[in-house]
């Protein structure tokens, strides 16, 4: 039996993996139209119109402001459950249950809504994505899909476990009641993704989820690890565009500029041999962004554009983006 002293010095330690302590990624799909957020409502004539044209929109707000705006406001989660069916098998009398088929509960996600309801709205807009609400018809799968990411942190924030949910997609959305009776209370948004599965940071994910400043440690250090991450440590163009993000990290810029350089990171540290055209893309996609419609100063946008493009010819030399 362990003494008291034992119990404390473990504590010390390994520490408590506190509830309040995650982080929460969630990609929006590509194909995804985001409401506007400047939309106020509609008057009476504008309803009159919705009745006669109901392809009209309001504008788009950008992918980065939509993924910020649900991350942000990820007020509670879970890690998921796992489910192995059991089958009976009988041999000389005897009935052995074995192990069967895998299956997954959907993943819950409450988030705090701002006033504009800007979270409800991405929801909306996402699950008619998923079916059109006019015409009934299903899209793409791969359309609509996207892989969540769960951080549990520790004190200093940074990750000390991780899932990702793959495939998943909004497949429910609760009511917000609306009351006179209760005062100063603030909508909370319960939606249900459904995702194809999960899985933790082991060697399957090490490639995508690892944190950055474990990597190289693990290489070489985990031997289970190795035929995951070799790619990461031998291709010179990954290890290029790395270091260049790692100088514009260093830089320390705040803001949506401190955003936009964390999601470059989780890129360039994403990438292996086999998704460097996927990696540029997001990039560029980045970039496009960062220069239209993000609002920052024009030190930030060309410290963050230029990093992007000495990335971009690391990755891929001689390409004209």
């Amino acid at each position: 039996m362990a003494t008291l002293e034992q119990h404390i010095a473990y504590l010390k330690q390994h520490g408590m993996a506190r509830t309040n302590r995650f982080s929460v990624v969630i990609p929006l799909p590509d194909k995804l139209v985001l409401p506007s957020r400047n939309f106020g409502g509609v008057d009476g004539s504008e309803l009159q119109q919705t009745s006669v044209n109901n392809n009209r929109t309001y504008g788009t707000s950008s992918s980065i402001e939509g993924t910020r705006s649900l991350e942000l406001k990820v007020s509670q989660t879970n890690f998921p459950m796992k489910n192995i069916n059991l089958v009976e098998s009988k041999y000389n009398g005897d009935i052995h249950k074995m192990g069967g088929t895998i299956t997954y509960g959907a993943q819950q996600f409450v988030f705090e809504c701002s006033e504009d309801l800007y979270e409800k709205n991405i929801i909306d807009a996402w699950m008619n994505l998923v079916v059109d609400p006019t015409t009934y018809e299903n899209n793409y799968y791969h359309d609509y899909v996207t892989d969540i990411i769960v951080n549990q942190l520790d004190m200093n924030d940074k990750p000390t476990h991780t899932i990702v949910l793959q495939d998943a997609f909004p497949m429910m959305c609760n009511e917000l009641t609306l009351s006179n009776k209760e005062m100063n209370n603030s909508h909370e948004l319960m939606t249900m993704f459904s995702f194809r599965r999960w899985y933790s940071s082991s060697a399957e994910s090490a490639s995508s989820v690892i944190t950055n400043d474990q990597i190289y440690t693990l290489i070489e250090s985990n031997d289970l690890l190795n035929p995951y991450l070799s790619d990461i440590k031998n291709d010179s163009k990954i290890v290029s565009s790395i270091d260049i993000i790692e100088k514009l990290k260093s830089l320390n810029l705040n803001g949506d500029a401190d955003y936009v350089v964390r999601q470059l990171e989780n890129i360039v540290y994403s990438t292996t041999s086999d998704t460097i055209n996927k990696a540029a893309g997001l990039m560029n996609e980045i970039k496009y962004e960062v220069n239209r419609s993000m609002g920052l100063d024009d030190y930030d946008v060309n410290i963050i554009s230029s990093s992007i493009d000495k990335a971009l010819d690391a990755l891929i030399p001689d390409f004209t983006w």
